[in-house]
């Protein structure tokens, strides 16, 4: 009985090593090796004797039994263990996989995205070299010529025409230099960084309307009204000159009828929130629409002051806090200018 009694022995106790492996080890391979160790003891040591007594010889064929036993289950454990380690390497992998294939999807985006800027920025620079061969290089050469003609009259000692002429050099200089300002604000609305905050949109309506009496004067500024307007995460500073802007021209093209009206509301049915700027001046056809967020164009030319890039500023500003703008209007009946805001 030695030997029984020395092998059974060894395999409780690796039974017992078994168990304190399970506390840190997650399946069931230990499990299995912990119960086929322990069934050598009961089977050589509990079982045998009952059936092989009063002859302990026969003992032996249990003890090879057992072992066999021993051996079987250690054999299904090693490919229970081997399973789980091929399972957890399989769901690695797969993780793996999806994480590349987001960090693709990811990155297509972003090509996709900055492909976009750079043809807008591409579009943005060929309206730059047209209105530099127009609205710049025009003005400047008349400038010279009107210089020259200053000089002609200062030789001639003709004060009058001097006088005119250097009134009308003043206008385009000032014109020149608004220009050289916007596109300055373009610039920096591009490049700026967002600061956005819960804001009352009715309190930055407020701000554009104070700063458009100081330029455009109280009383044209009177024919705006406005709905309540609700509460929306953007940067204030940035859109308030989205309203300057879009309120401004609306002020700018009403004054062209008897009786200017201009009116502010938005539109929270939908997912996101709308604001519309309505005007009754002298519109413009649906065709013209697709092109007024474009720099530089101007619908009715040099008829009404401006630049051509305040709308460009509003669309710039808009996109980049995730919205979009658009117009509607009738030549005639009328310009509508919406841009929405995520809720």
């Amino acid at each position: 009985m030695a030997g029984p009694w020395a092998s059974g022995v060894i395999f409780a106790y690796l039974a017992f090593l078994c168990v304190r492996r399970m506390r840190s080890f997650a399946g069931g391979a230990y499990v299995l090796a912990a119960v086929v160790f322990i069934l050598h003891p009961v089977l050589v040591l509990g079982v045998g004797p009952l059936v092989v007594a009063p002859d302990m010889k026969g003992l032996r064929g249990w003890g090879v039994m057992g072992s066999a036993v021993v051996g079987l289950g250690l054999l299904m454990a090693a490919m229970g263990r081997l399973r789980m380690e091929l399972e957890r390497e399989i769901a690695r992998r797969c993780q793996a996989e999806a994480s590349l294939r987001e960090a693709n999807a990811s990155l297509e985006a972003r090509v996709k995205d900055r492909t976009a800027e750079l043809e807008e920025l591409v579009s943005d620079l060929e309206s730059f070299n047209h209105m530099v061969s127009h609205d710049l290089r025009g003005p400047l050469g008349g400038m010279k010529g009107l210089a020259e003609v200053c000089q002609q009259g200062l030789q001639s000692g003709d004060l009058v025409r001097v006088a005119r002429y250097l009134d009308i050099m003043q206008q385009e200089a000032d014109r020149l230099g608004q220009l050289v300002s916007q596109l300055l604000e373009l610039a920096k609305v591009t490049h700026a960084q967002l600061e956005r905050h819960e804001t009352e949109l009715g309190d930055v309506l407020g701000r554009a309307l104070d700063v458009l009496r100081l330029s455009h004067g109280a009383d044209a500024v009177a024919c705006v009204s406005a709905t309540p307007l609700p509460r929306a995460t953007v940067d204030p500073v940035l859109l308030q000159q989205v309203f300057v802007n879009l309120i401004g021209n609306a002020i700018k093209f009403s004054g062209l009828m008897a009786h200017p009206e201009v009116r502010v509301r938005s539109d929270t049915a939908s997912a996101q929130i709308v604001i519309e700027v309505r005007d009754n001046g002298p519109g413009f056809t649906p065709e013209q629409a697709r092109s007024l967020f474009q720099p530089f164009v101007r619908l009715h030319g040099k008829a009404v002051e401006g630049n051509g890039i305040g709308l460009t500023i509003v669309r710039r500003i808009v996109e980049r806090h995730g919205g979009t703008v658009w117009a509607e209007g009738e030549a005639g009946a009328g310009a509508r200018f919406f841009f929405s805001l995520p809720v």
